[in-house]
């Protein structure tokens, strides 16, 4: 029985235990929750964006590392536990003993830091001796073998280029609706850009760019929107590969009403699951700042087009309070 089992079997033991789920910061380690009803994907999407939540505010007000959240809900509670790189989810009745499942809690903290971590590259490695000549100032000075040229010493490499985070582009003051239907098509796929970045980048600032990606992938509607997000996937950084949406719609040849009718379609996906995680006040909180500047520049135009007459009435709202 390896440790996860037995951490299972500890909780097994608690009236209302309804299971438990283990991850770290990329993955999940170990799933075994009974109820079927429950949506597992969910489940963890909620886990890493109020885990990850709660870290930086619990970092910015000083408090310290969290350790436990206990979370109520209609028909049953969820608590996260934070124990070093790895999170457990505790799945339980809503009448389940709560003092019992803390308890049992603290007790596995302690066995999950039996689990072996990889060394890493800071830890010490012993190196082979060198053979070599001894200088004058004591430094041992490489030979090379017998029968090898010796060759000169390698460049120091830079240290790593370490990217900025996303941002919104540059915008105009304001922009005009082309006449030209090609042209229009072109305002419509670049304020949809503007959109979804803005939702990539206000995710990543609250819940962390790992988290907010895996949430973002979860979100799209591929099966409702095939052709518009075919083999489109979510970057490294968070933000969809909105070169392949360009791509696929200049090939489907599609009206400009038609593409907004699609764009939105995906908007509202993401709009509903990031609502159900995290509630829409706090959605349309962490999008705020982006979704007014996409306002200010394109706002007459997004009006003109239709667009915010179909986009998701949460996200209107954060448009109206720009009106």
């Amino acid at each position: 029985m390896d440790i996860f089992d037995e951490i299972y079997q500890d909780f097994k033991k608690v009236n209302g235990f309804n299971g438990i789920m283990v991850m770290d910061d990329q993955s999940i380690l170990y799933d075994r929750i009974t109820l079927e009803k429950m949506d597992k994907g969910q489940i963890e999407s909620m886990a890493r964006v109020i885990n990850e939540s709660s870290r930086k505010l619990l970092k910015r007000t000083g408090q310290g590392r969290c350790k436990t959240i206990i979370l109520e809900f209609q028909e049953s509670k969820m608590i996260l536990l934070d124990i070093e790189d790895i999170h457990i989810i505790v799945i339980a009745d809503k009448g389940a003993n709560l003092g019992h499942i803390i308890l049992v809690s603290e007790k596995n903290r302690k066995k999950l830091h039996r689990i072996e971590k990889t060394p890493t590259i800071s830890e010490k490695v012993t190196e082979a001796p060198i053979k070599g000549e001894t200088t004058p100032t004591g430094e041992v000075k490489s030979l090379p073998e017998e029968g090898e040229e010796a060759t000169p010493p390698e460049e120091p490499q830079g240290l790593p280029e370490i990217k900025p985070p996303i941002s919104l582009p540059t915008m105009e003051k304001e922009v005009e609706v082309p006449a030209a239907e090609k042209e229009k098509i072109g305002l419509v796929l670049e304020i949809y850009e503007n959109i979804l970045l803005a939702m990539s980048i206000g995710a990543s600032k609250i819940m962390g760019v790992a988290p907010a990606r895996g949430m973002l992938r979860k979100s799209l509607p591929y099966n409702e929107c095939p052709q518009i997000l075919e083999g489109v996937e979510v970057k490294a950084n968070a933000a969809i590969e909105f070169d392949t949406i360009r791509s696929n719609i200049e090939k489907s040849q599609n009206r400009v009403e038609d593409i907004i009718e699609g764009l939105n379609g995906i908007i509202w996906a993401i709009t509903e699951n990031y609502g159900r995680v995290m509630g829409y006040d706090a959605f349309r909180g962490m999008i705020r700042p982006e979704f007014k500047s996409i306002h200010k520049t394109y706002g007459t135009a997004m009006e003109k087009l239709g667009i915010i007459n179909g986009i998701h009435p949460e996200l209107r709202k954060i448009w109206e309070e720009s009106s």
